[in-house]
């Protein structure tokens, strides 16, 4: 008898804490080698953000709802060969992103995005100015708080 409760329990649990995986592609994500789709952080209301690479390996910011409406982003001057563009790496409970995108010469410069869309750039003070150089708010799980205060480190 003790077994049959235990079995009964761990069903039971196991339908509880059943999970859904939802898999999606950006509109306009390239399908070739290092292109696609990158999920990199979800807000409390179930919003997704993230960043594509197109079919030219140029890089676009996006925010998908819960109910799947994408809108897609990219930073004034961001770059728009390979290897550039705008990455989204951080959302938080007010609705805004932040990230950074790459200019036509390569250097990267920080952006946060606003839950009405305004977008505004940013260069930590010190960041260098080349190639592969400037200000980088990256992936991190506390990248950005309630209150809209960045971190991340610059080059």
């Amino acid at each position: 008898m003790p077994a049959a409760i235990i079995l009964i329990a761990l069903a039971i649990s196991t339908s509880t804490f059943a999970q859904t995986i939802t898999t999606f592609d950006a509109p306009g994500a390239g399908t070739g080698p290092f292109q696609g789709t990158s999920a990199l952080d979800i807000d409390p209301s179930g919003r997704t953000i993230g960043f594509f690479r197109d079919a030219n390996s140029v890089r676009h910011g996006f925010s998908r709802s819960k109910n799947g409406t994408f809108t897609i982003f990219d930073a004034p001057g961001a770059g728009t060969a390979a290897g550039q563009g705008t990455r989204a790496y951080a959302t938080n409970s007010s609705g805004s992103i932040t990230g950074h995108f790459t200019d036509s010469s390569n250097v990267a410069h920080g952006y946060v995005r606003s839950k009405e869309g305004v977008i505004t750039v940013f260069d930590a003070q010190g960041a260098g100015t080349g190639a592969s150089q400037g200000t980088f708010p990256f992936n991190s799980p506390n990248l950005i708080n309630p209150e809209g205060a960045i971190t991340g480190y610059l080059r």
